[in-house]
């Protein structure tokens, strides 16, 4: 570019230099804050991937009894699979939390080859030393266990299993543990954690008491490097291999990433709807900023027509400075968000994520780049050409709508006022009022669509009935607690209990995926499941599943399934989609994953099963009445000698044998991934007040005479800022309208959406009180945004305004 243009397009740089360094540098600003939040919601949906694969997780388990290392070996042979590992769980019972399992490694595989754990904090256990332990981080969470602290443990000998007696006597082994690494596995990201996880033993604890503490089972933990076929595939054979034998069993193990995965799958989601928040404020502002800068162009219009430039050439001038405000703000851009990126993966992404720091993501990197060089020059360009279109003789002006109308019997500040709010003006005396609206009604709009999905969150939270509890209390049944029966186990006779039922649960099948199988008994009263659409079972063949459960089979409403457990089978039909809330707050159970049948469903399917085969557990669950509380509840039933005799032998926590309603981990996960709702909602706040705040400016600085022209007809400094305050409310009210019922329905859509991805009910909450506090408080904020430029326009001087002019 040479002759004229370029020597005008050189001046204009460096006439310009200042206001083309901050430019740049606003550009870069927000583009890193996208770029860096585009970045962090790909890292977070790739974070437990990758924690999966650096750590070798398993996702197929074989439950295979006690067996022979050459059987095992073969099975690995055949299968073709080179990375699977054996445990070995213990009949131990943790005093601090009586549901953790105890294992050991069998073959030096697992913890090394498969479900290798990320240490958290102190040290891997010594192989030689019999009393080391490592623990997971939820377990350690939990009990409040510590590096170097013990663990003090009961256990169930060989001999004992053999009598079939399963009480603990005081000459067995208690072996302490003594703390010496807290670890990271999947499970511990997972809706399993709160099952406390496995505490890893070592080889010198094997040695020492493997003849000694009864050993419960063997599982076969194993990797399978393919998809779902290979999956399949491999399972077929361990079947064959292993499924004659007594208590062999397949496992899936994949529900430990279940629930993480959740989580992440909200705080992905939120990152997106963040980073595009961003960019729409961010848009604004430097739109705003672009658009005002580039325009000066327009008052050398008339001088560069005099030398003779065509239209072309006069926009073609702005061009260089467009690529230097371009270029520049793409490399800040890329630069901040490379910088900015340990800040992210957040909350369980950050946890799972196994190389959190500085990382560079090329695609998002180069992709952002390039819109924002496009985006950018093409907001200059279409500047520049627009004002070299403009001819400066061309003074005529239309009169709009609202012309007519603020001039019709109204006050003459508020005629003024919302004349000014309306009309966006001509060359020197233009006011971005369509970016002001746009930015009140976005503002608006996300403060309420975040008021309506914390609010439905929060019901959520506060309402056990919506999570699955129908009932006020449970209690773990311990005299009958392998049969699924009407037994109350004397908790009729208690005083302030009201209706009664029995909830039985075990392991099952459904079309060959590895389940939790449901059945409520009402023995005095009506307790009754929570039903999210269709119906609740009624009949023996009729079966409600979870959405997790519907989802993995590819299965809805109306369809049919096969049910095992045991050696029974049988066909269902889904009536219904419900939720499994957890029992107690050590439960594994999957909110979303699980099927409820009848009772007598329940026992065609468990018909080969004796009363003693431990394949059932038992709770009764309680209605209580009016003024008696769980812990009022917990002191009457260990007077019931029964519960009382099993206390005294068996230690156990009792907030988890008897208690009132346990939030599932899945709903508090959401509420830690919606704390950044507030952020996204002061982030409107801020582009709404930003687009007013630069609106109003704009209207003191541009329009002086105009503000002169009211002096001289009478206006006072009280009447002048009475305008502006005028100006402000009518931006407000427009946005309060607009923004309101648009962000009940966006938050609306937001919660339907995420309360569908983790399997509750459709029950949205729209809290109207609050959302009607938005009225006098976005008033209230931009009068008190106004009051600075409406004391400014107030201060003008009516001759030095007018002679300006």
């Amino acid at each position: 570019m040479g002759g004229p243009i370029g020597w005008l397009a050189v001046n204009d740089l460096r006439r310009r230099r200042v206001a083309t360094i901050a430019i740049v540098v606003l550009v870069g600003v927000v583009g890193s804050i996208v770029l860096a939040a585009v970045a962090g919601a790909r890292r977070s949906n790739a974070s437990l991937r990758r924690f999966n694969v650096v750590s070798g997780t398993t996702n197929l388990e074989l439950n295979i009894g006690v067996d022979s290392e050459a059987r095992i070996h073969e099975f690995e042979r055949r299968a073709r699979v080179t990375r699977a590992g054996v445990i070995r769980v213990f009949g131990i019972t943790a005093v601090q939390r009586p549901n953790v399992s105890f294992a050991t490694d069998e073959d030096g595989t697992w913890g090394t080859v498969v479900d290798r754990p990320r240490l958290v904090k102190g040290r891997l256990a010594d192989p030689n030393a019999p009393d080391e332990v490592t623990i997971g981080e939820a377990f350690a969470k939990q009990t409040q266990l510590t590096i170097g602290s013990v663990i003090d443990t009961i256990t169930l000998t060989p001999a004992q299993v053999e009598r079939g007696n399963f009480t603990p006597v005081a000459s067995n082994p208690h072996p302490r543990l003594r703390i010496v690494g807290i670890v990271r596995r999947p499970a511990d990201l997972s809706d399993l954690a709160a099952g406390g996880g496995i505490v890893s033993l070592t080889e010198a604890f094997r040695r020492a008491y493997e003849s000694k503490i009864v050993s419960f089972a063997f599982d076969l933990r194993v990797a399978v490097p393919g998809g779902p076929a290979d999956l399949a595939r491999v399972r077929a054979i361990a079947e064959r291999s292993f499924g004659k034998d007594d208590g062999f069993r397949v496992l899936d193990p994949t529900p430990e990433n279940t629930g993480a995965q959740h989580a992440i799958d909200v705080l992905t989601t939120a990152l997106w709807i963040f980073a595009a928040v961003a960019a729409i404020a961010g848009m604004f502002a430097v739109g705003i900023v672009v658009v005002r800068d580039f325009s000066r162009v327009r008052q050398q219009q008339a001088t560069w027509r005099a030398l003779g430039l065509t239209r072309n050439e006069r926009a073609a001038v702005s061009v260089p400075r467009a690529l230097v405000v371009g270029v520049g703000g793409a490399a800040f851009a890329g630069v901040g968000a490379i910088a900015l990126s340990p800040l992210f993966p957040l909350g369980v992404a950050r946890r799972a994520d196994p190389d959190v720091g500085v990382h560079a993501d090329w695609l998002v990197l180069g992709l952002g780049a390039i819109a924002l060089l496009a985006l950018l020059f093409g907001l200059i360009v279409a500047t520049a050409v627009r004002a070299a279109r403009v001819d400066p003789r061309d003074t005529r002006r239309s009169r709009s709508v609202i012309d007519a109308l603020a001039v019709a019997h109204l006050r003459p500040t508020v005629a003024s006022g919302v004349r000014m709010a309306f009309d966006p003006g001509r060359e020197d005396h233009a006011v971005p009022v369509r970016s002001a609206f746009v930015g009140a009604a976005l503002g608006v709009l996300g403060v309420t669509a975040v008021l309506v999905f914390t609010t439905s969150l929060g019901r959520l939270s506060d309402t056990p009935r919506l999570y699955g509890w129908t009932w006020d209390a449970q209690v773990r049944d311990i005299a009958s607690p392998t049969r699924c029966n009407t037994g109350t186990s004397g908790l009729d006779r208690t005083r302030g209990v009201g209706d009664i039922g029995a909830l039985c649960y075990s392991s099952s099948e459904i079309d060959g995926r590895d389940t939790v199988l449901w059945s409520f008994t009402g023995i005095r009263g009506e307790i009754e499941p929570t039903i999210v659409a269709g119906r609740e079972p009624r009949t023996t063949g009729e079966v409600a599943l979870g959405r997790d459960t519907l989802d993995a089979l590819h299965k809805r409403v109306g369809d049919t399934v096969r049910l095992e457990a045991g050696k029974a089978a049988r066909t269902f039909r889904v009536v219904g989609r419900t939720v499994f809330p957890s029992l107690v707050a050590a439960d594994a159970q999957h909110l979303a994953d699980g099927a409820i049948v009848t009772p007598e469903g329940y026992a065609t399917v468990h018909r080969d099963d004796t009363d003693d085969s431990g394949s059932t557990t038992r709770f009764l669950l309680l209605r209580l009445d009016r003024g008696v509380s769980v812990d009022t509840l917990q002191r009457r039933v260990l007077a019931i000698p029964a519960f009382a005799e099993t206390a005294r032998l068996v230690p156990f926590n009792l907030g988890e044998a008897i208690g009132g309603p346990t939030r599932p981990p899945e709903i508090d996960r959401l509420r830690t991934a919606a704390r950044v709702a507030p952020v996204l909602a002061l982030l409107m706040i801020v582009l709404a007040l930003a687009a007013v705040a630069h609106a109003l400016i704009a209207t003191a600085r541009r329009r002086r005479s105009e503000f002169a022209v009211l002096k001289a007809l009478g206006f006072d400094r009280r009447q002048v800022r009475a305008t502006l305050a005028w100006q402000a409310t009518t931006l407000a009210v427009v946005g309060l309208v607009i923004g309101v019922p648009s962000g009940i329905v966006v938050g609306r859509f937001a919660w339907l959406a995420v309360a569908g991805r983790i399997g509750v009910g459709p029950s949205v909450a729209v809290p109207l009180v609050t959302v009607a506090t938005l009225i006098p408080a976005a008033v209230l904020l931009v009068n008190l945004v106004a009051s600075l430029p409406a004391r400014a326009a107030a201060r003008v001087r009516t001759s030095l305004a007018l002679a300006a002019e």
